[in-house]
């Protein structure tokens, strides 16, 4: 593949942007099918899981305009204002693209009926990260080529996926107790701001400081011990069987009673026996 060739034939021309589309977006549908066969017990319904990156899509429109309002409320910094930089992509890439991506996975959940064991919050929460990343990944591949969309396919797509699997693992942990559930609300969104805040802030860094070794070694040790998280946490909710009613997210703002949450749907198929860890 190669960029787009000004005055190139049109012919020539639509079948460029179509494979830089293809580039773009299967990562995407690659590792929300490799999520999707990890749910051992009940598998979710394509439906249900194509309103979910639809609702990640929508996140990363809302994003967009929220960071327009960011970068015009602290000023554009100066070529030179690293740490002024790199307090933006903080801000904008942690606090606020994870923000919106919970707010989506929240206002779709609440009265879902198929998310029904502890490991679908693991499928829904990546499929809204993975929406998102869709739409992100599609802008930079169709401005910068076929390069950047090999490298992203490797890096940033994986990203989000493993910030919607740490999302999705403290609103599971959640639904397996009774209770208050405000400390994992809260790490629901810290956790996967943090770690993706620290990613965009070293590439941030990196970028000003090309010959610094240390940060490129510094960000690929991030990368690595988030895989290491992520695949942790997948492993141990996978040995949790289905059947728990999923309590409210937010709790108390809305009342226990208040919900009602269904049974989880019979199924033919029978349970492997529990592990213990």
């Amino acid at each position: 593949m190669r960029p787009v060739a000004h005055g190139a034939p049109i012919g020539e021309d639509a079948q460029v942007h179509l494979e830089l589309v293809v580039l773009a977006l299967a990562p995407c549908f690659i590792l929300l099918h490799a999520v999707y066969v990890l749910d051992r017990y009940e598998k979710e319904p394509i439906r249900n899981l194509v309103r979910y990156l639809a609702a990640g899509a929508g996140a990363g429109v809302a994003a967009a305009f929220i960071e327009v309002g960011v970068h015009v409320a602290l000023g554009r910094p100066a070529e030179e204002q690293v740490g002024r930089r790199t307090l933006e992509v903080l801000i904008a890439g942690g606090g606020v693209e994870e923000g919106v991506k919970l707010l989506a996975l929240v206002s779709l959940a609440r009265r879902d009926r198929e998310l029904n064991e502890p490991f679908d919050w693991i499928v829904y929460s990546v499929s809204v990260a993975l929406g998102f990343a869709a739409l992100e990944n599609l802008a930079y591949v169709m401005q910068e080529g076929a390069t950047a969309g090999v490298l992203r396919a490797f890096t940033a797509v994986p990203s989000h996926a493993l910030d919607g699997t740490l999302m999705g693992y403290h609103l599971a942990v959640a639904s397996m107790v009774p209770g208050p559930h405000a400390t994992r609300a809260i790490l629901a969104f810290v956790e996967p701001a943090l770690w993706h805040g620290a990613y965009d802030a070293l590439i941030e860094i990196g970028v000003a400081n090309p010959q610094a070794a240390s940060i490129h070694s510094l960000w690929l040790a991030l990368v690595v011990a988030e895989w290491r998280v992520g695949v942790r946490r997948v492993q141990r909710l996978r040995t949790e069987r289905p059947g728990r009613r999923v309590p409210p997210i937010f709790y108390p703002l809305l009342p226990f009673k208040q919900v009602q949450w269904p049974e989880r749907r019979p199924s033919h198929r029978p349970h492997p026996p529990r592990s213990r860890r």
